[in-house]
């Protein structure tokens, strides 16, 4: 799954659609192991505002087909990251799916479906401990846009 997913990361014309594709097939697989190689490149700063377009390219052609497989994986994500809340890529995993629900709006809807039951009183404790290391006006702006662009009520 790795190599595949470095193979589009370097060929994403010719290859995304072999990603979407095996995405398709194997999608309790391949969603955990995409989100956390766009978080790598996010840590690593090839990234860092705008997730990779073959990333988001791909969430925006299985969302419709895969809602919950990938709702799994970013509550999944979300809740590892608490875990060890430490070490950088759980400190920055937050900032970087709000980076995602930016850029994918389907994947912002997932999670504001699912924010409610994730945000209880213990993970907004170890949230806040992580906000100190981000970039507050940065992750304030992606939160606003995230939400402008949900439909409401």
């Amino acid at each position: 799954v790795n190599f595949l997913l470095r193979t589009v990361q370097q060929y994403p014309s010719q290859f995304e659609w072999m990603l979407a594709y095996s995405g398709a097939m194997f999608s309790t697989t391949l969603m955990p192991a995409l989100l956390r190689v766009g978080l790598a490149d996010f840590l690593s700063g090839k990234e860092q505002m705008g997730s990779s377009s073959s990333i988001v390219d791909v969430l925006k052609h299985l969302i419709t087909k895969h809602r919950d497989d990938i709702r799994q994986a970013v509550v999944s994500m979300f809740q590892d990251s608490l875990i060890q809340p430490q070490s950088p890529d759980k400190i920055f995993t937050v900032p970087y799916l709000l980076d995602l629900a930016h850029s994918c709006s389907p994947l912002a809807e997932v999670m504001a479906e699912e924010s409610l039951e994730l945000l209880s009183p213990l993970a907004l404790g170890v949230l806040l401990e992580q906000s100190v290391r981000w970039d507050a006006a940065n992750v304030r702006m992606l939160c606003i846009q995230v939400l402008s662009r949900l439909d409401g009520p």
